[in-house]
């Protein structure tokens, strides 16, 4: 009846939706779906888009405003419970330092727009900052402008807010962390040595569920945290090992040098962003996730990750 509905729309917290439509949003929006007691809202510049068209199939409000303008991202997150954001720092090529300045201000804007909507609880995707490890691991421009904006959020928002720091995608290793030799078999390389492990994430189905669980708890127990996204410490040689065992395919790994991943790297993102990446690596070599508590924080939600060979197996993946 009507009373019913006027309850259900009270009762009814708003989750808004940045990045709806890539890696990070969408995993969120498909785990938070999941969930009755969230309303959600998606914010992209271009609602025509098919990727905004089948959101709103699904019963999410997407709503058009252009983030880096404060007015829009205000009245974007008006009403909002919560709001999940995320940066993309690599939405250009970035071949000076000066290239990827871009990422602070934008990330900025967002926690300011949320304090001044009023949310209640700010979920932002963030990343270590390696300097503090290592200070000559300071070209990691991707991870430290992301800690700045987490430290700005502490500031400003203080306990409504939280953070998640995603490991390396899974899917990262279709695209250049692998080559086929004429006999078929398949060659893992990253520029990390055998004996190294980083932190690894199945986004699609982890991301969401770890950003789903912080909002369900809410900031009273999540807020001031930050939450590890991946399934342990990967060593990198399990790759081939684990893939042979489910694909049939020969492989093996092999690091690779550093020159030629700068060479590679820098074709395909820029130069600086391929110091980045590089520098991204040797942090993940020595740190694995960084600070131990942050993955502490993510085993208390009682998450459901995916192993590789989940990911393999559910992905067909072949090499």
């Amino acid at each position: 009846d009507h009373y019913s509905l006027i309850i259900g729309e009270m009762t009814t917290k708003i989750i808004t939706v940045t990045g709806a439509t890539g890696n990070q949003g969408g995993s969120v929006i498909n785990h938070l779906l999941k969930d009755s007691t969230f309303k959600l809202r998606a914010i992209t510049r271009d609602p025509s888009k098919p990727a905004a068209r089948s959101l709103i199939d699904q019963g999410v409000e997407v709503v058009r405003a252009d983030l880096n303008n404060q007015e829009e991202a205000v009245k974007a997150f008006a009403g909002s419970h919560g709001v999940f954001a995320v940066t993309n720092f690599w939405d250009r090529r970035i071949e000076t330092e000066k290239d990827g300045e871009h990422e602070v201000p934008e990330g900025k804007l967002l926690v300011d727009a949320a304090k001044k909507a009023g949310v209640s609880h700010f979920i932002f995707s963030s990343l270590p900052d390696p300097q503090k490890f290592d200070p000559s691991l300071n070209k990691a421009q991707h991870f430290s402008g992301k800690a700045e904006i987490e430290e700005y959020a502490k500031g400003q928002l203080g306990n409504a807010a939280s953070f998640v720091h995603a490991g390396m995608y899974m899917t990262n290793l279709i695209q250049g962390c692998h080559f086929k030799l004429p006999n078929g078999e398949v060659v893992f390389t990253l520029p990390v040595s055998e004996s190294a492990s980083i932190p690894l994430v199945d986004i699609d189905h982890d991301f969401g569920q770890v950003v789903a669980k912080i909002f369900q708890q809410g900031p009273a127990s999540t807020g001031g945290k930050a939450y590890g996204v991946w399934n342990g410490l990967f060593p990198v040689t399990s790759f081939p090992k684990i893939f042979t065992q489910v694909t049939g395919i020969p492989s093996k790994y092999q690091p690779t040098e550093e020159t030629q991943f700068l060479d590679m790297m820098g074709k395909f993102m820029g130069m600086y962003g391929a110091l980045d990446m590089l520098d991204m690596f040797k942090f993940y070599e020595r740190f694995g996730g960084g600070d131990p508590q942050v993955f502490e924080n993510t085993k208390a939600l009682g998450i459901d990750f995916a192993s590789f060979e989940d990911w393999i197996k559910r992905t067909n993946y072949k090499g």
